[in-house]
């Protein structure tokens, strides 16, 4: 999480809780450009030295179908006592630092168009919370393709 401090996840109280406001999957479809035929007809045309494009594991074998997106994400990080407050005394030590957990950008700038993550400390559970500060966009979990 931040360079040098290590964080104890096998302790009985370390735990991490992701959550979201909302949660969707919406379909994607290539436009009318796209012609499957071509692909099917040309799939084993191509020269022997050639990578396999169209087939399993090729770069073009799979085609998305659906994106599976998160709104307002938030990660909940509870941790024992010693490595919470070695964790909040290294974050404030070190202001200007950068580091990163997940798809979360935290510090590195005070620029607020770059600076994409809010960090709030719980000291009573020691927890560490951290959620975008812009919340009108979603979040990119994951896309679902089919074969070609």
């Amino acid at each position: 999480m931040i360079p040098g401090l290590r964080v104890n996840t096998r302790s009985a109280d370390f735990s991490v809780t992701i959550d979201f406001a909302g949660l969707d999957t919406f379909s994607v479809a290539p436009g009318e450009w796209f012609d499957r035929r071509i692909l099917e007809t040309y799939r084993q045309r191509t020269s022997h030295a050639a990578p396999r494009f169209f087939c399993e594991g090729g770069p073009a074998g799979l085609l998305p179908i659906a994106v599976i997106a998160g709104f307002a994400p938030s990660i909940a990080i509870t941790m024992d006592r010693h490595d919470y407050v070695s964790f909040k005394a290294r974050y404030h030590a070190l202001p200007n630092s950068l580091f990163t957990i997940g798809p979360f950008r935290i510090g590195g700038t005070s620029d607020p168009v770059f600076d994409s993550t809010r960090i709030g400390f719980d000291d009573r559970r020691s927890a560490v919370t951290i959620r975008p500060r812009k919340k009108t966009l979603p979040l990119v979990l994951g896309v679902v393709s089919s074969k070609v």
